[in-house]
């Protein structure tokens, strides 16, 4: 049967961290879901080690035999998605369990709502939590709604925690390949056309670290 949830992973050796970031979509309260890992040309144990969940989740990879950077990477998930739902985890970083329950009984509610994001903690590379809580440390508002004018002033929101109806990602198009990091340019064009909801609760861990591909 079709997933309600299309999970889009892209790892390039990150054998270091993987198997806990598969843990944390494993440990979800909310199970209707398949997890697409796009292996960008990795060259250690990461295929290996996401084999080795292959038999426990609903699982599938797709490889590319050379570099083809993050972009390229989450396009090709996304065209590979078959639930009506998108939501991203990099291989270094984790969810608590009731992320998915919490931002899809979210949209559910919400019809007129394209995407949710949340608040999220900051972990090191050896996960010791650096802030609990990256609004309450920073002291930062976080808008819903129509939060195009917020968010051009202001990057708020992290890929991790975000849930995204794929209709919307339908219309405005995927990530744009020609930047290197195109996630703050896609939530900015989903902003223009639907509204952005934030909900109020840690739900996710974003791995900070020496290594760290994603700023």
């Amino acid at each position: 049967m079709k997933p309600k949830i299309s999970i889009i992973m892209p790892v390039r050796n990150g054998e270091q961290y993987i198997g806990e970031a598969i843990g944390s979509i494993l440990a979800q309260t909310y199970q209707d879901y398949e997890l697409i890992v796009v292996d960008d040309g990795c060259t250690d144990r990461t295929c290996e080690l996401v084999d080795s969940f292959s038999q426990r989740m609903k699982l599938s990879c797709i490889h590319h035999p050379v570099n083809q950077g993050i972009a390229r990477s989450v396009n090709d998930g996304i065209r590979a998605a078959a639930g009506d739902f998108i939501a991203f985890l990099d291989h270094d970083d984790a969810w608590f369990p009731t992320f998915l329950e919490t931002q899809l009984a979210h949209l559910d509610a919400h019809p007129d709502v394209g995407m949710v994001h949340s608040d999220f903690q900051t972990i090191d590379g050896a996960g010791n939590v650096l802030e609990g809580s990256v609004a309450a440390c920073r002291g930062r508002h976080r808008p819903s709604g129509f939060v195009f004018p917020a968010l051009f002033l202001d990057s708020f929101i992290v890929g991790n925690s975000v849930l995204i109806r794929k209709e919307c990602l339908e219309r405005v198009g995927g990530f744009d390949e020609s930047l290197r990091w195109g996630d703050y340019h896609l939530w900015m064009r989903i902003a223009r056309r639907y509204k952005v909801d934030y909900t109020d609760q840690v739900l996710t861990q974003y791995r900070q670290h020496a290594t760290d591909r994603k700023s």
